[in-house]
């Protein structure tokens, strides 16, 4: 549990939290955070300092609204998403330089940034001699996803009866079936949760593969 520590001074200017940084033994500063969808999400300030031997979180509200303004003068961080990258999370550490002629604090951020990767797979399809013939005779392309819905491109104006009706009933459902369960994603971690959706091009109805894609969720150290 963070201590919380009265301020003696007015914070406006670096080295007045320099000066209270050094009043209150800070040893450092963790501000961990997260962003992305547009936003700046989550974030706190944790001022580290050691007493007794061990290492202790104070708290101190001046020199959190001092680094709440300061820290985004100083740090880029990457919050806009677009489908592609969705956001980052991590960490900046933020520590004394008293290195140089005039000290000041030096901000070091390290974070993963998260991705919605797609990956498709092309896979040979099983199918009966009666699901071949109806491909091969009505059908040029057929897609599908994760909700159920399936589009049927015909060849022409195509009218069904209820033999084709029932075999097209069964063919999106068993594509349904094929999509949702396959799994060899090469590393990637599989959920039947994730959106995904899957394509047929009828080229030859005596070998067809299915196209299914996923989205995943990852992320890349920055």
């Amino acid at each position: 549990m963070s201590k919380v520590v009265a301020t003696k001074i007015n914070i406006e200017t670096e080295q007045d939290a320099i000066q209270e940084w050094k009043r209150l033994g800070i040893t450092s500063c963790s501000m961990p955070f997260s962003c992305g969808g547009d936003n700046m999400n989550e974030y706190s300030f944790e001022f580290n300092k050691v007493e007794d031997g061990k290492l202790t979180t104070i708290e101190s509200s001046e020199l959190h609204n001092f680094f709440e303004d300061e820290v985004f003068r100083k740090v880029m961080f990457y919050e806009c998403s677009d489908g592609h990258y969705m956001g980052e999370a991590g960490t900046v550490e933020i520590t004394l330089n008293e290195d140089d002629d005039e000290p000041s604090f030096d901000y070091s951020k390290s974070a993963e940034s998260e991705y919605n990767e797609s990956v498709t797979k092309f896979v040979k399809l099983d199918l009966t001699e009666e699901e071949k013939a109806f491909l091969k005779s009505k059908v040029t392309r057929i897609e599908g996803d994760g909700s159920g819905n399936n589009f049927y491109v015909y060849n022409g104006i195509c009218l069904l009866n209820d033999a084709e009706i029932d075999i097209r009933a069964k063919l999106s459902e068993k594509l349904f079936n094929f999509a949702y369960s396959y799994d060899k994603w090469d590393g990637f971690e599989y959920d039947s949760g994730d959106t995904f959706q899957w394509v047929v091009n009828v080229d030859d109805a005596d070998e067809i593969e299915i196209n299914i894609t996923r989205w995943f969720y990852i992320f890349k150290s920055e």
